[in-house]
């Protein structure tokens, strides 16, 4: 896929998918109390990344911008063209939903009315973050070895 066949807004989607990851993976990772136990946090400039309730907000704003990202995806799907997902486009659309799945069990627990058991939440817990973290790898095999999400250029072209 070459970046300057995409139009305008092909490319802005690509930018902003990519920051809502990364933002996603810093802050989620900053859910955990690694940024200050390893000195993360002493940088100049990431004082904040140790900081568990801006760093929950933060994410919450990325999962925000991924929901977007993806009903605008789904809707260009649906109703636009249809873009042939590769196996790897597949692969990585799979372990994105399985985030998805278990990020909304992690929200759900959060109303007062609503209950799971323990185990639920230690599966979702657990899964949210194993998801995560093979979702990562995955990223990186798939650079490495250059798989593109779709099977031809730019929404099927």
């Amino acid at each position: 896929m070459q970046l300057q066949n995409q139009p305008a807004f092909g490319r802005l989607y690509k930018w902003l998918w990519g920051l809502c990851i990364l933002g996603l993976v810093f802050t989620g990772f900053g859910q955990l109390p690694i940024y200050a136990r390893y000195g993360l946090s002493t940088l100049p400039g990431l004082k904040w990344s140790a900081d568990f309730y801006f760093t929950h907000a933060l994410h919450e704003a990325f999962a925000f911008l991924f929901i977007a990202l993806a009903v605008y995806a789904i809707v260009i799907w649906l109703f636009g063209r249809r873009p042939a997902l590769s196996m790897s486009g597949l692969l990585r659309l799979a372990i994105l939903a399985g985030i998805f799945a278990t990020g909304i069990v992690r929200v759900l627990k959060n109303f007062h009315n609503i209950h799971f058991s323990p185990d639920t939440l230690l599966v979702a817990d657990l899964g949210h973050l194993a998801l995560a973290v093979v979702f990562l790898v995955t990223i990186a095999i798939t650079a490495a070895l250059s798989r593109p999400w779709l099977k031809t250029g730019y929404y099927g072209q």
